[in-house]
């Protein structure tokens, strides 16, 4: 049984008494809106699994397009280990193709459409600027 499942069995489907500032009456759990919580429920995590995993495929397609010293050097500079000789290139490569994917995962699932990356440079000057124009 799932953990949705379970949810039902987890609540209590006990009566209680309610004065609702006329009069005093029992109510219970409704049991068709418990249903219809967890059937919404289900859709949404299928579907937040089937995003995720078209998502994980095409970034497994573009971790295996590069080379293999492009790899190690990502790998490595996203483990915080010192690297220095990072390529700025290696880095826009890897934004853009992630944007790409957020892009093609909202024209596939009728998503609202990922903001343009915000690029970034040595300067920490031009980068607050580009940040304060953001922010607005």
């Amino acid at each position: 049984m799932s953990d949705l499942e379970n949810s039902l069995y987890d609540r209590t489907l006990a009566t209680h008494v309610v004065y609702n500032g006329y009069d005093i009456h029992v109510e219970s759990v409704k049991l068709d809106t418990l249903i219809a919580d967890i059937e919404s429920s289900k859709e949404y995590i299928k579907k937040e699994l089937e995003i995720t995993t078209f998502k994980q495929r095409a970034f497994r397609e573009y971790l295996q397009s590069i080379t293999e010293a492009e790899y190690s050097i990502l790998v490595k500079y996203f483990e915080r280990e010192s690297i220095s000789h990072i390529l700025d290139s290696t880095i826009d490569d890897l934004q853009e193709e992630i944007y790409e994917i957020e892009t093609a995962v909202a024209f596939k699932y009728g998503l609202e459409l990922p903001k343009e990356p915000i690029k970034l440079t040595g300067s920490i000057d031009d980068n607050l600027e580009r940040l304060v124009a953001l922010l607005g």
